[in-house]
């Protein structure tokens, strides 16, 4: 669990006019569910100091009821070791903790990085920042063509943190404008067992995000659930009876992407489900827009980056249909009433002489 708690820092010497500072401080707990029992707490300003962040505190921290934000808590995993993996916003760090004693074991970008930045190009591995959901993988979730360069990079030493840095991801650490962006990417070897375990339940925390023609729901505390099950409907506003079954796939840690293939109606929803099939919760309902609901006049594309120029593409003809059959509906109805009324075309002469 998260919390955002207003608190006071004492920090001489870090603004001219206070040595208190007012900060939202940022604490995450994990309790056990059934005795309501806390179980850990650690508290970002007892591990990290203030002039690690990278947010100006401006005219903020001189009151307690102006907090200046300086950590900003985005993401926690807790791994199979018991310890914690922590990403915050304006410090730009992803900081992994001890789950017995609250220290930090490492900390990946920001002031205190405490890892050999090997990278080439004019973009950094540790140059992080802003970054949001930090998370382990498993080796094995990464490609078949990294296996040979994995295995002939050596060995650091045990003092060293970084290992090495593989080019595996389209989506490179570049902010290239352009349509096809170089492959490059990070992988940071880590040596500690490494595998997702979101320790708490609460049926309201699901959210769903459409990506292309991929369904994501997200479980941001949901350890409970073993199976999402993807219903459609014709409509938001229906009985739970009306909504239809599509599919139903196991939960694969901290995100589940479920194939869109199936889905022909407009509206989306996901159901978690425990391992008996019992109703965890029920996540809001996504529209895909009417041209989902009209059976796929874009032909699969859904809401692809595509859409929006093949939406325009058809208004464009429509248009030109319109003005068409418009103009061909006025040329019709004169031609209707000359013909009722005896009238005959005649071709008049450029000279108006031989009207005489």
């Amino acid at each position: 669990m998260t919390i955002y708690e207003i608190h006071p820092v004492t920090f001489p010497g870090f603004v001219d006019d206070a040595d208190v500072i007012w900060v939202w401080d940022c604490l995450f707990q994990e309790i056990d569910l059934e005795t309501n029992k806390l179980i850990f707490q650690w508290r970002a300003s007892e591990h990290h100091s203030l002039d690690e962040t990278f947010r100006d505190i401006n005219d903020e921290g001189r009151v307690s009821n102006r907090p200046w934000d300086w950590y900003h808590m985005n993401s926690i995993q807790k791994d199979e070791s018991g310890n914690y993996l922590v990403s915050a916003r304006y410090t730009h760090t992803i900081t992994y903790i001890d789950g017995r004693s609250g220290e930090i074991i490492w900390i990946l970008g920001g002031k205190r990085n405490a890892f050999e930045d090997i990278s080439d190009g004019k973009s950094k591995a540790t140059d992080i920042a802003y970054q949001h959901f930090a998370r382990f993988h498993n080796l094995t979730e990464f490609p078949v063509l990294l296996a040979n360069e994995i295995a002939i990079h050596p060995t650091k030493d045990v003092d060293g943190v970084t290992k090495m840095l593989v080019s595996a991801f389209d989506n490179g650490a570049d902010h290239e404008w352009t349509g096809n962006r170089p492959s490059r990417g990070v992988l940071i070897e880590i040596t500690y067992p490494t595998y997702p375990d979101l320790e708490s339940h609460d049926p309201n925390a699901y959210t769903a995000n459409l990506v292309q023609e991929y369904f994501h729901p997200a479980q941001f505390v949901a350890s409970k659930v073993k199976d999402w099950k993807l219903q459609q409907a014709e409509e938001s506003a229906c009985p739970d009876e009306a909504w239809q079954d599509v599919t139903t796939t196991s939960k694969q840690g901290f995100e589940t992407e479920i194939q869109l293939k199936d889905a022909e109606e407009r509206f989306l929803r996901v159901v978690a489900l425990d391992a008996d099939g019992n109703v965890l919760g029920v996540s809001d309902y996504l529209d895909l827009g009417w041209e989902i609901g009209a059976n796929g006049i874009l032909n699969g594309y859904k809401v692809s980056e595509y859409s929006a120029v093949q939406l325009a593409m058809f208004a464009i003809c429509g248009l030109m249909l319109f003005v068409i059959g418009y103009e061909g509906f006025k040329q019709f109805k004169i031609w209707k009433e000359t013909r009722w009324l005896g009238y005959e075309k005649v071709r008049l002469h450029s000279d108006a002489s031989s009207l005489a």
